[in-house]
């Protein structure tokens, strides 16, 4: 699976290595030509990894992308990365999940949502995202009066429809590292 440059870096790196000391072994068969190959691989490391999305970048785009919906109110974001089969701890399904999230976000929510850490573990066509993330609250949020900010660890599924990820489940494990209420 790719996952970053380095591997095609590191190739140009030791292929420039062995053409240099090529050149240098046999002067009468270097050609100018010979210094382009580690060039072109170093060109492709950077083109494969801006062509090829990984479902790792999928899905970490996917937390992005709900995480700057949420900041900034856009409901209709948050929804369309949900799956159809959503089901969470609290037995609440798409339609559910959908009002409830339309009611949190009429009003002010958030300021500021920071990732603290994310593993994402990929298995066939579902994953789960086990984050933890800070929630600055917003001042006129009804939840400002909580202290201001709040410390989430939760659980994403995540399932697989096409080429595209969409969110299954969502785990409330801990808020400031006490239990969640029951739902």
């Amino acid at each position: 699976m790719y996952e970053s440059p380095w591997i095609l870096i590191i190739v140009a790196v030791v292929l420039f290595c062995v053409i240099a000391i090529f050149r240098n072994a046999k002067p009468e068969k270097a050609r100018w030509w010979q210094l382009l190959i580690p060039l072109i691989v170093l060109g492709a490391a950077f083109a494969v990894d801006y062509a090829v999305k990984t479902d790792n970048e999928k899905i970490t785009t996917r937390i992005i992308t709900a995480k700057e919906a949420v900041i900034a109110r856009d409901t209709q974001t948050i929804i369309n990365m949900i799956d159809d089969k959503y089901l969470d701890q609290a037995r609440m399904d798409k339609e559910i999940i959908s009002g409830k999230c339309r009611d949190i976000l009429r009003r002010p929510f958030a300021t500021k949502i920071k990732i603290n850490s994310s593993f994402i573990t990929i298995n066939g066509g579902n994953a789960t995202c086990e984050i933890n993330v800070t929630v600055h609250f917003d001042q006129a949020s009804d939840y400002s009066e909580y202290g201001g900010m709040a410390i989430v660890s939760a659980k994403i599924g995540f399932v697989r429809r096409g080429s595209d990820w969409f969110i299954s489940s969502v785990v409330i494990e801990k808020i400031n590292n006490s239990e969640p209420p029951k739902w």
